[in-house]
């Protein structure tokens, strides 16, 4: 089982979590992959300008499982090694605001694959925004 850690930047107060409604990832290979998850958490941090969001999403698969193909936690290992991130979607539940107004950024992207106990940090290779649908 793959679970996945995110830590997100806030620079706008926001009344509902954040939650992450998509991420895709590209492959060193090119292959874009989407990722998926059975369960969510979320906890933030909050002042008065700012927040920090900590997302735990759990039981991590591939979109091509959802085809009933199986893959191994050691094949999503190899897939993530030199990956980069394509998009990532942000959904505010009973978001009144102006989108432009509200940007996260992301901080942290750890994947933990239990069969081994061992940690990925995706590597964050520029400052990334995350869109807000």
């Amino acid at each position: 089982m793959v679970n996945l850690m995110l830590d997100l930047f806030v620079n706008h107060i926001v009344e509902d979590y954040p939650a992450i409604d998509y991420i895709a990832i590209k492959t060193k290979k090119g292959e874009e992959i989407s990722l998926n998850w059975e369960e969510s958490e979320y906890s933030w941090n909050d002042d008065q300008s700012s927040k920090d969001v900590h997302a735990e999403l759990r039981n991590v698969y591939f979109d091509a499982e959802e085809e009933g193909h199986t893959i191994s936690d050691s094949v999503k290992r190899e897939s993530l090694k030199g990956a980069e991130i394509e998009e990532i979607q942000i959904f505010i539940e009973n978001f009144s605001g102006r989108k432009e107004d509200v940007g996260f950024w992301l901080q942290q992207m750890v994947f933990h694959f239990s069969d081994t106990d061992e940690y990925y940090h995706l590597p964050i290779t520029h400052d990334y925004k995350l869109i807000l649908e």
